[in-house]
């Protein structure tokens, strides 16, 4: 039976949201908009410092995503940290915490509580307008407008942030272009997530996918400005070092740690966006996180994510620096990954690019 050392809590604050991106699934089947209430928010504090706490671990971290989560107030925010506070003064366990937003809430009030706090605060957003796909009820560039000011707040309170990307079929053939916008800006962390919405039918196509990463590593790796992309990063330090570091890459060592919880008390294995909720692990109203583990359902979801590993991947060159990728974009039952084949492109470019300058 598997059993994590540690887990990382995805909190699902409210299904409610102000943007209306068409990549979004959960935009696209639009939930009631409910919010998590405060009492099970600091039950979720309590179970993961208690479960991690039993297995000698020495932190704990809360991400907290939506809807948009900012929707949930601030005011509960403040109560949710002071609670945490005080659960730090009795427990020898650090506490950190990360939050994921459109960006466009943010205001002098949210940047001082992010400072206080020390949230590391992820941005969505998607590049110049013309490959922009995150915005609400007003247009693209206005959004992009509004949340390039919030950015500014987020600097001037010296707040650390990044941004996440996602790559669409908008992006191919501007890999300059999108490039030269966050250096235009003056934005140096940015991490990309490759579309996949097969629900909707909405999936990056993997030739021009494939095309526009080589051409973007290759901006990354030989131009003269800072800009640290994350995939990239990953990349090259597993290839130097084989040292550990985002999830997708970790040849799903991480699958298990992370597990999400909405606004009902469901709890689902690590993300995988399941609308029809039908790979529910667990309820915290019901169970403990030691239950819901030892589940035959978590079981069988975690076995079945690393399944691919032995099956299809051991034998692959870059099995080590792809890490088999995340366990949610896998098809075919689990037997691959929907995005092998960008894998091994692009992982073989920067193997040779690296091996050229050696």
């Amino acid at each position: 039976m598997y059993k994590p050392t540690y887990l990382t809590p995805i909190i699902k604050l409210t299904c409610n949201c102000n943007y209306s991106c068409y990549f979004c699934r959960y935009a696209n089947h639009r939930q009631p908009n409910s919010d998590m209430s405060v009492n099970d928010v600091k039950k979720i504090i309590d179970h993961v410092i208690e479960y991690n706490s039993k297995n000698k671990h020495k932190y704990a971290k809360f991400i907290f995503h939506g809807g948009e989560p900012l929707l949930w107030g601030i005011d509960r925010f403040k109560e949710i940290m002071s609670y945490q506070v005080e659960k730090s003064k009795t427990h020898s366990i650090k506490l950190i915490n990360s939050i994921q937003t459109n960006g466009s809430l943010i205001d002098e009030e949210w940047a001082v509580f992010f400072r206080q706090f020390h949230f590391q605060v992820g941005i969505s957003l998607d590049g110049p307008v013309s490959m922009n796909g995150h915005y609400g009820r007003i247009d693209s560039y206005a959004s992009l407008v509004q949340v390039k000011n919030n950015i500014k707040l987020l600097e001037k309170n010296n707040v650390e942030y990044g941004i996440l990307s996602v790559i669409t079929n908008n992006h191919f053939g501007k890999a300059g272009e999108f490039y030269n916008y966050w250096i235009d800006n003056n934005i140096k962390n940015i991490g990309l997530s490759f579309c996949y919405n097969p629900k909707d039918e909405i999936v990056v196509e993997l030739d021009e996918l494939n095309v526009f990463l080589v051409e973007l590593f290759d901006l990354y790796f030989h131009g003269k400005n800072e800009l640290n992309i994350r995939e990239f990063n990953n990349a090259i330090k597993k290839y130097y070092k084989k040292v550990k570091v985002a999830c997708t890459s970790n040849c799903r060592e991480n699958c298990g740690n992370f597990i999400t919880i909405d606004h009902k008390g469901d709890v689902t294995f690590c993300d995988e966006y399941d609308l029809d909720k039908n790979n529910l692990v667990g309820n915290i109203n019901r169970q403990s996180f030691e239950e819901i583990i030892i589940s035959d359902k978590y079981q069988n979801i975690y076995r079945k994510s690393i399944r691919i590993i032995s099956n299809r991947c051991i034998e692959c060159e870059y099995l080590n620096i792809c890490g088999a990728g995340c366990a949610r974009n896998d098809i075919n039952d689990g037997k691959e990954n929907y995005f092998c084949r960008t894998y091994m492109t692009l992982y073989k470019h920067i193997q040779d690019t690296i091996e050229s300058i050696r």
